[in-house]
């Protein structure tokens, strides 16, 4: 009995670790599902290029999967959440992603900026490449001044720097035509060919490592001189071949591909299509010596509301599919993020990029002009803006501000403005057709909408009620930027003003801002106009004066300067004081607004001794 009781513990143990060992391998042994790796796409929604939590998935967008060798491997769609999934993705494969034309705005196109797990995604205006042109028949001028969108034959796609990249050694490839400065070359005549530079980098087009030999890939790198940088400009036909000066052979797209994403390589020269590229110059107008924008063709004119999109758009102004904007569609100013947009035209309107409106008023009355606007900070929130012509200063705003916007995607409402100045700006307009024009003042300034909003209807005429030889400023029929403001020190305790704002100044009568008076002189005679006035300085102390509607003898009043003081109507290098041969009756004398921060307080015609 001791033995067998020695004896069972031992075989337990052999058994238990036998079980153990049988279990082990059971789990070693288990076969494992793959892991299927996800690929998320996401619409780059504030801009930035940067992956956020703002950015939207873009759900059943087609993605197809190639080898390096641009076969195609796959092809599925992404889910509601923007996610593809792939159980393989060898090195060097790449994706080419693409919307539904259905699901796509008029004139626009998908385009994706690759990451490691997740692409970036927006929504550009395709090109218009229409104006193909021979370059045989341009000056080396005409070239140089131009910029090209460059077509392969074959696929008729342009060819582009991969990804917006600004780095040396970014890949050249093909994809459709968009209205984006990484498909513009700027082309320049060197010794011994030309060169090709993106607009966004400023770098040339260039085979990489001076390769001699076929398949030697195409890519972006700054300028040194050497010759895998120039290209020979071959006519062949209709199109042209290009050459590599340093190899002699030709720039073609990869083993003849028509789809998008394809790379650009050299190759020995065979005339094939895939070989042959046409230009076509970028639709953008040339710069105009006059800031003044040709006015011609006009928008159709519309109601007093109008979506951005309605506009006529020129250069790089953009219109972009989003959800969340009025109509579907916002419209904004070129990403300053990239070349030749870096530097805002903060000195002066850029006439070039601009967006036109035509609104039809039923009504004479004192507008202002609301928009819905969007900007992501200081730096990218507003436009210049004119409405008509404003002469001789157009810009009847100076700088038009999108003061505290919400942060993009949102719209926030806010009324068109003078920096520092009136806000809203108020303009009188008349019944009939009326020009709203924005110009380019900062990059990446977003329009999503704007109306043309009746403040105060003013019907004609608009005459004020006659009275005696002494008048209170604040009696007067006030239009424009005319207002009343209380004083306690003032005649009548108020007087009227413009407000002092970003050197708000006009330069003749009539003009929308006015202050009217009418006067009943008891008897025919001589008179002077005696005036109470309020100022700061030389910039803010004149009027126009018109009397009973003889704009011909406008008077410019150079009013004395000081806190308050009392003078007498004159006009510049005339009699000081001006006499008035008045007849006995009715006399209208209106105050025109000339520079802004100008105060009159008390009027009195005063007779002259006979």
């Amino acid at each position: 009995m001791p033995a067998n009781s020695t004896t069972f513990p031992k075989l337990y143990l052999v058994l238990s670790l036998i079980i153990f060992i049988s279990l082990s391998a059971c789990t070693v042994n288990k076969p494992q599902e793959a892991s299927i790796p996800a690929y998320q796409l996401l619409l780059d929604e504030n801009g930035d290029g940067l992956k956020s939590v703002s950015d939207i998935p873009l759900a059943n967008v087609s993605v197809r999967l190639f080898s390096s060798n641009d076969e195609l491997l796959s092809q599925t769609y992404s889910d509601k959440d923007g996610f593809v999934y792939f159980k393989n993705r060898p090195e060097g494969s790449y994706l080419q992603i693409s919307a539904e034309t259905s699901t796509l705005a008029t004139n626009s196109a998908l385009s994706c900026e690759p990451h490691a797990d997740y692409s970036l995604c927006s929504f550009e205006t395709l090109a218009d490449t229409s104006d193909k042109v021979n370059l045989m028949n341009l000056t080396t001028q005409a070239i140089s001044e131009s910029s090209f969108y460059i077509l392969n034959v074959a696929s008729q796609l342009c060819a582009q720097v991969s990804s917006n990249s600004l780095e040396d050694g970014a890949n050249i490839q093909q994809q459709t035509c968009v209205n984006a400065p990484r498909q513009q070359w700027q082309v320049k005549q060197v010794t011994g060919g030309y060169t090709l530079t993106a607009a966004h980098s400023n770098k040339v087009m260039e085979v990489a490592l001076a390769g001699l030999a076929d398949g030697s890939n195409v890519e972006q790198a700054s300028w040194t001189g050497a010759n895998h940088q120039i290209w020979e400009i071959v006519q062949d036909g209709d199109a042209y071949k290009l050459v590599a000066l340093h190899s002699g052979k030709c720039l073609e797209v990869k083993n003849g591909k028509t789809n998008n994403g394809v790379s650009l390589w050299q190759n020995s020269c065979n005339g094939s299509d895939a070989q042959r590229f046409s230009f076509a110059l970028v639709n953008a107008p040339a710069p105009n010596p006059d800031p003044t924008p040709d006015p011609t063709p006009n928008p159709d004119c519309g109601p007093l509301a109008q979506e951005a999109e309605a506009g006529i758009l020129y250069g790089a102004l953009q219109k972009t599919a989003f959800a969340n904007a009025s109509g579907g569609f916002f419209v904004h100013t070129p990403d300053g993020d990239q070349p030749p947009y870096l530097k805002d035209s903060i000195i002066q309107p850029d006439t070039v990029n601009r967006m036109e409106y035509c609104f039809t008023v039923t009504k004479k009355g004192i507008y202002a002009l609301k928009t819905f606007v969007a900007g992501f900070d200081d730096s990218d929130d507003s436009f210049w803006v004119r409405i008509d012509d404003n002469e001789p200063f157009p810009y009847l705003f100076s700088d038009i501000r999108l003061r505290n916007p919400n942060p993009f995607p949102n719209f926030s409402q806010d009324y068109a403005k003078d920096r520092n100045g009136n806000d809203p700006v108020k303009v009188v307009l008349s019944p009939g057709k009326h020009y709203v024009s924005f110009f380019m003042r900062e990059s990446d300034s977003r329009l999503d909408k704007l109306e043309l909003e009746l403040l105060e209807a003013t019907p004609d005429p608009i005459e004020p009620t006659c009275a005696g030889l002494v008048q209170e400023a604040e009696t007067a029929i006030l239009t424009g930027d005319f207002y009343i403001k209380n004083s306690p020190s003032s005649s009548g305790g108020a007087y009227i003003e413009t407000p002092t704002a970003f050197f708000k100044f006009q330069a003749s009568a009539p003009n929308p801002h006015s202050a009217s008076f009418c006067f009943n002189v008891p008897s025919s005679g001589s008179y002077t106009l005696k005036g109470w006035l309020r100022f700061s300085s030389e910039s803010h102390n004149s009027f126009h004066v018109v009397i009973d509607d003889n704009v011909a003898g406008t008077y410019l009043w150079d009013t004395a300067i000081g806190t308050a003081v009392e003078d007498f109507l004159k006009t510049r290098g005339g009699p000081d004081p001006a006499v008035l041969n008045l007849s006995a009756g009715n006399h209208k004398v209106v105050f025109y607004q000339r520079e802004d921060g100008t105060k009159l307080d008390k009027l009195e015609l005063i007779p002259l001794a006979q």
